[in-house]
């Protein structure tokens, strides 16, 4: 008798726990996908330039901003 009144709620767990974790994208989690990055700019001496924003684009087509 208890084991008909329990089955349905082990069923129940059963299936939600057999999820699989999905793999997480450094997009979803906020994450960097490199390591630490430098910028390096050079202009020439008669047109000095100041960079405050830099955009990278991924071979995915993942836009990266970073202020400097």
């Amino acid at each position: 008798m208890k084991l008909k009144a329990l089955f349905p709620l082990l069923m129940l767990v059963m299936i939600s726990a057999c999820r699989a974790g999905e793999a997480q994208t450094p997009e979803d989690t906020g994450e960097m996908p490199y390591g630490e990055i430098d910028f390096a700019f050079f202009t020439p001496r008669a047109l000095p330039a100041v960079v405050t924003k830099a955009l990278i684009i991924d071979n995915e087509k993942v836009v990266s901003t970073y202020r400097t």
